[in-house]
């Protein structure tokens, strides 16, 4: 009895397969109801001519501007491409709302030596410290100040940030703002809650047990991050006097109760002497929200990254204003900047109004959790996305700058506008596609010297601009 085969049974279902993607590839799917790219099955197989520079109703004194812009020329490794017409220009918002009063407290630290912070808000392209960490160093070369500013209790991203070695035991309880059931009840200004385990056992403090909830920062030999001087601890409310952190440092220890009744406490746990490690234990006899610490000297400008990964911005508002108002009284920030977008940004959406009425909600809440702080609103960096088989600029990217442009004008904030500074259309594909490659091959995060030529760009900005206010407001 002969055996029936099916040896042609697997050409005749791949031959049916390209005919089903051929027929397809026909139709123009963005013009249905169907959330689908359009399929080209030839597409890498057809005669493409070389990327061409495209420009649409671009003004000549916008692209004058970017090539002549000498934060972009002293990076010659990369051509301006020409912009898309994205026309809006970087504000500075007036007297009250914009930069000044930034730069009245750079004068201020140069003549007084006052301190200067600032607040840097983003998602996934500043995590790891990206952007703040060489914004940090340019801003304390010019302006003193050492060390890395605040530091969350526990962080996704603490294996390859390379400003403080950063370890933690697995026994923490740590929420996010991007959490699908969490509230932001008790978030603190990184949008986070961190609660140590509780003890439930006597602890001996010389001999500590793995029920203690632990984090350890260890300086890094960079300048400027090498040692640790003032080490300030924040947490949440508590009246349990039974709460302790063990300051852990050269082989001593240093035993304090943290308890206190506003949103935000503040403990004092080194002041002035220099180490290039520490361990917190915490000793917890009740639930107490532990923020994290600040790493810093007496003087100088810091820079305090609170990265969030998935972050849209939009759940800020969702931090208390008495969270934000007690940290504020703490810190005293002088600049908050916002930096999001990629979490917003979506190829098949053609409608952010949405995402603008949230976004001047969160610019309502900033300015009345930090009254008379400065501003900044950085816009979105170009983003590729891969159309007929190329890499490209996202085709509704322009919607969306255009709303946070917007937004800033709207609310007299001062606005950045990061897509045109890098190069503007398809300016990310060259970046990852360069000899010295800038941004990952996503095509959506910068790596470390992209991040750097960022950090450059903004520093360059903001200084043109402080040197053009000083000749205005200083006598």
């Amino acid at each position: 009895m002969a055996v029936k085969t099916h040896h042609f049974e697997p050409l005749i279902f791949v031959f049916l397969t390209i005919l089903t993607l051929g027929v397809a590839s026909l139709f123009d799917v963005k013009q249905t109801r169907l959330q689908l790219r359009n399929v080209d099955l030839f597409a890498d197989l057809k005669d493409r001519k070389p990327r061409q520079k495209r420009i649409l109703n671009s003004s000549p004194k916008l692209i004058t501007k970017l090539v002549s812009n000498p934060a972009v020329a002293e990076f010659d490794t990369l051509p301006i491409l020409d912009s898309t017409g994205i026309d809006y220009p970087n504000l500075l918002g007036d007297s009250s709302s914009g930069l000044s009063s930034y730069f009245a407290a750079l004068n201020n630290l140069k003549v007084k030596g006052e301190k200067v912070r600032i607040a840097y808000f983003g998602d996934s392209s500043i995590e790891g410290d990206l952007i703040t960490q060489n914004l940090r160093r340019m801003l304390q070369n010019l302006y003193g100040g050492k060390g890395v500013g605040f530091v969350p209790i526990t962080s996704v991203t603490a294996g390859f940030r390379i400003s403080i070695r950063h370890k933690f035991s697995e026994n923490w309880t740590t929420r996010s703002l991007v959490d699908l059931n969490y509230k932001g009840n008790n978030a603190g200004i990184t949008g986070h809650a961190f609660y140590p385990s509780i003890d439930t056992l006597k602890i001996d403090t010389t001999n500590f047990t793995a029920l203690q909830s632990t984090v350890y920062y260890g300086a890094v030999n960079r300048e400027r991050l090498n040692k640790f001087y003032n080490i300030k601890l924040f947490y949440g409310p508590s009246s349990d006097t039974k709460n302790k952190v063990h300051l852990i440092s050269k082989g001593q220890v240093k035993t304090v109760p943290i308890t206190g009744a506003e949103p935000v406490n503040e403990l004092l746990l080194n002041k002035g002497i220099p180490t290039s490690n520490f361990a917190l234990r915490f000793e917890s006899k009740s639930m107490q929200n532990i923020y994290g610490v600040s790493l810093e000297s007496d003087s100088g400008i810091f820079v305090d990254n609170f990265a969030l990964r998935g972050n849209s911005g939009l759940p800020l508002t969702r931090i208390k204003r008495e969270v934000f108002q007690s940290f504020q009284a703490k810190l005293k920030y002088n600049l908050v900047i916002l930096h999001y977008g990629l979490n917003v940004l979506s190829s098949t959406s053609e409608d952010y109004e949405w995402y603008k009425s949230g976004m001047l909600r969160v610019i309502d809440h900033i300015k009345s959790s930090f009254p008379g702080t400065a501003i900044l609103l950085v816009g979105i960096c170009d983003k590729s996305t891969k159309v007929d088989g190329e890499m490209v600029t996202e085709p509704n990217l322009d919607l969306l700058l255009k709303v946070q442009y917007e937004v800033a004008k709207r609310k007299n904030i001062a606005f950045w506008n990061l897509y045109e500074a890098m190069g503007g259309y398809n300016s990310m594909v060259n970046w990852v596609e360069s000899d010295t490659s800038l941004a990952n091959k996503d095509y959506t995060h910068f790596n470390y010297r992209g991040s750097e030529r960022v950090a450059r760009l903004l520093q360059n900005w903001l200084n043109n601009n402080f040197d053009t206010y000083n000749k205005h407001h200083v006598q």
